[in-house]
């Protein structure tokens, strides 16, 4: 698990997930590039307990993908995101996963690891004829809402459609969605993805409202997101908004639809 933390902390919402992970793994290897305070370099050292993931193993085992992720996206290129990655140990011990870790340069840019690295991991795994599989699998209903939600934030984005922005409208809103953010309030519904990326939160990016889906997460699993709403006042302003991510207010006529897009 890779953590960083400005303060040299590890939050509440990491600590749970680290306690989760221990529970399914032998071992568990914490990455941190923070500057660790004694008192939580002790308590990474000393876990050992709880639950969350035994449902996840347990149906990727009965799958038997050779390596899998809790999500994926065709959005940029076809992928698993690499957030959470899981290889059997066939993969790890392969010549194609040995040479990307061999050959792979550590970059700064957010898109350039994610074209490079991200992307590249998938492909070169299943052009070695692995298989990939992903935890949480969009249903019909799932897609329409996505796309459904593509389309506003097109609009958003491209202001009301004319001659001259309709084409760049169409194209945006048939691009493929992120389902951590596009879907991330039917996800965490029925525990069918019982996990949400902070970035999510954070930075909002397709504008369907981040404090109605904290509100849900907090009353479904209070455990589990104790001392986020904290942690993101703690760290603010280390995480200035992505300029890439920051939408416009919607126009008059878009926000009478804002509702029928947001998350539930």
């Amino acid at each position: 698990m890779a953590h960083y933390d400005p303060d040299g902390l590890v939050a509440p919402h990491v600590r749970h997930n680290i306690e989760a992970l221990c529970k399914v793994a032998d071992r568990v290897v914490v990455v941190s590039t923070a500057d660790l305070q004694p008192a939580e370099a002790q308590w990474l050292r000393s876990r050992v307990e709880v639950l969350d993931y035994e449902e996840i193993f347990g149906a990727m085992d009965e799958l038997l993908p050779d390596f899998w992720g809790l999500t994926r996206t065709d959005r940029v290129r076809p992928r698993l995101q690499s957030f959470f990655v899981c290889f059997h140990s066939w993969v790890v011990g392969s010549a194609t996963f040995q040479c990307f870790w061999r050959d792979m340069v550590p970059l700064s840019d957010r898109r350039q690891v994610i074209l490079r690295d991200e992307v590249g991991l998938s492909r070169a795994l299943q052009d070695a004829k692995f298989n990939a599989g992903s935890f949480f699998r969009e249903n019909d209903d799932d897609r329409r809402v996505a796309r459904r939600r593509m389309a506003w934030r097109a609009a958003l984005v491209t202001g009301q459609p004319n001659r001259r922005t309709r084409e760049r409208y169409e194209r945006m809103s048939q691009e493929p969605w992120n389902p951590c953010a596009g879907l991330a309030d039917r996800a965490l519904g029925e525990a069918r993805l019982p996990f949400i990326k902070i970035d999510t939160l954070r930075f909002d990016p397709y504008g369907h409202g981040p404090a109605r889906l904290l509100e849900a997460a907090e009353r479904e699993r209070p455990a589990a997101f104790a001392g986020v709403r904290d942690d993101f006042d703690r760290t603010a302003n280390y995480y200035p908004p992505r300029s890439a991510e920051v939408l416009p207010s919607p126009s008059v006529p878009l926000r009478a639809l804002r509702r029928t897009v947001r998350y539930a």
